[in-house]
């Protein structure tokens, strides 16, 4: 079964549209040519092309057509230089930086990464510690052995998600069979 690869383009409707899973740089490229903001994640980028397609709204910061008055926006707030510790408080800002991942590994080995439920549970306890963030990622392992916790994709994963279901659920299956599922369950979806 070949498919041919549909362009994303000026010329496709809100339903061609909505039929495919599509790759982030042709969700990028499309909002580019169409003065939308480009910048986000793919679900969001999903979203701003389906307002353009449904209204024609254009949600852009406009560009000064001086080129020696630029647009500015604020800075944020680095993180203090500071060496982590296990007493280091979290911040609003926190991010994964390589000095903070090397810190957690030193720790935690060298498997360490920042999850999808750490980095939540950082951005809900701000003004905790560093040491609270290991004793959440040391419970998120255990829950994991345990299978107590599964971790799900975010919603701009809808693709491998749904791959990996359908393989759990049919372990005898072939990637190709678990692929056409995926095309099945996206045309169902399209159809309702």
């Amino acid at each position: 079964m070949s498919r041919e690869k549909i362009k994303l383009d000026s010329g496709i409707t809100l339903k061609e549209f909505k039929k495919h899973d599509w790759l982030k740089t042709d969700l990028m490229s499309y909002c580019r040519d169409h003065q939308l903001s480009a910048s986000g994640s793919k679900e969001e980028l999903e979203q701003r092309i389906i307002n353009h397609l449904t209204v024609g709204e254009r949600k852009v910061r406009r560009r000064s057509m001086n080129t020696k008055t630029r647009v500015t926006r604020p800075k944020r707030a680095r993180q203090k230089l500071e060496k982590p510790s296990l007493k280091t408080v979290i911040t609003p800002d926190f991010r994964g930086s390589q000095v903070n991942r090397q810190f957690f590994r030193s720790i935690l080995g060298p498997q360490f990464r920042f999850t999808t439920r750490l980095t939540r549970w950082m951005r809900a306890n701000v003004g905790k510690t560093f040491g609270d963030a290991i004793q959440e990622y040391q419970r998120e392992q255990e829950d994991r052995q345990k299978g107590v916790y599964r971790p799900q994709a975010g919603p701009q994963a809808r693709y491998n998600q749904f791959i990996r279901d359908y393989r759990e659920a049919h372990p005898e299956a072939t990637f190709k069979e678990a692929i056409a599922a995926w095309h099945r369950h996206k045309q169902s979806q399209q159809v309702a």
